[in-house]
């Protein structure tokens, strides 16, 4: 009986620091390579979707539903994402040993729905400096459109007279982000850029550069997972750039900075132009065309809940007496 016991006490020493080890190298995404009879790191990829139930490819294989986490061998892979009734996302992505990568798609439908807004015009439609309110006229009446989302999830359209579109809202004051920026980065800001465009987040910048410049690398700690998408350190005169401040990366972005905002996620940007809407990824990548139809003066803005686009369009630009009026545009 004693020494059964110690027997027991000498297998417990030995298999619970031993089972310990094996669950933290899982954990870390080791998994048994059967090929080579030993274990092997993995990366992790974290695949998620807007909206959810999306399928997922692996160069062109498809693997699984999002959203989920994948383990896979380190290296690069071509990750699309795709569902029926939305336009499809695509990304090369490098997967890391030990490193969380993330592919996070937000599909946009390929045929949105269209809901008129106002029936009997709108004229000089402006937004607000926060993206809540529109203020905008019909004859001599100024109205109010509230653009914000109710909290049972409801977008409020109701549409309110008041007595002048200067009486709509009042700026607030705001703190100048620049500062959270490398004092390097500032001092290329302040030389070779301009037309400078804060994300909703305040966690990008949008940008021109005015002269050439060169971005030094690692101006701050790199974050295991950022992105591996190719960036432009190297500023050309009068190209388009934005800046992520979390993980230090610079892109290049091929649209002109005159009709280009930002979608309220942060992540994307929204570019409109005569009779097209695009919305792309802030790194320039999945531009994908949302809206094309009619469209007066490229008037296009995305709700602050990021589920519909305001446009101003006029759909019988023949008729003597027809006016532009506003439409929303779902995006899911």
């Amino acid at each position: 009986m004693q020494r059964t016991r110690i027997l027991l006490l000498l297998t417990s020493l030995i298999l619970v620091p031993l089972c310990t080890y094996f669950v933290i190298l899982f954990a870390r995404g080791y998994r048994l390579n059967w090929q080579r009879k030993q274990l092997s790191p993995t990366g992790l990829l974290v695949a998620t979707s807007l909206p959810d139930g999306a399928q997922i490819y692996l160069n062109g294989q498809l693997s699984s539903a999002t959203n989920t986490t994948l383990n896979l061998a380190p290296g690069t892979y071509k990750v699309e994402i795709k569902k029926e009734g939305f336009s499809p996302w695509a990304k090369t992505l490098k997967v890391e040993a030990e490193i969380v990568t993330r592919a996070a798609a937000t599909l946009f439908p390929s045929v949105p729905s269209f809901k008129a807004i106002t029936a009997s015009g709108a004229q000089n439609p402006t937004l607000s400096p926060d993206g809540t309110k529109l203020v905008f006229t019909n004859k001599t009446k100024s109205y109010l459109l509230d653009l914000s989302e109710s909290p049972l999830g409801l977008i409020n359209r109701d549409i309110k007279e008041i007595p002048s579109t200067s009486s709509a809202w009042k700026i607030p004051a705001k703190v100048d982000p620049l500062p959270t920026l490398s004092q390097t980065m500032q001092d290329i800001l302040a030389t070779a850029a301009a037309s400078l465009i804060w994300s909703p987040k305040e966690n990008k910048l949008l940008y021109t550069a005015t002269a050439s410049a060169t971005i030094p690398d690692n101006l701050i700690k790199p974050l295991p997972g950022s992105s591996t998408q190719p960036q432009s350190r190297a500023l050309a005169e009068g190209q388009i750039y934005v800046y992520d401040l979390e993980e230090d990366r610079n892109f290049n972005i091929q649209y002109p900075i005159s009709n280009i905002q930002w979608f309220p996620d942060s992540n994307h940007l929204v570019y409109a132009e005569k009779g097209k809407v695009t919305i792309l990824e802030y790194d320039g990548q999945n531009p994908t065309v949302v809206y094309a139809g009619p469209m007066e003066n490229s008037f296009a803005f995305p709700y602050p809940s990021g589920k519909q686009l305001l446009i101003l369009a006029n759909l019988s630009p023949n008729s003597k007496t027809s006016v532009p009026n506003l439409y929303a545009v779902s995006l899911r």
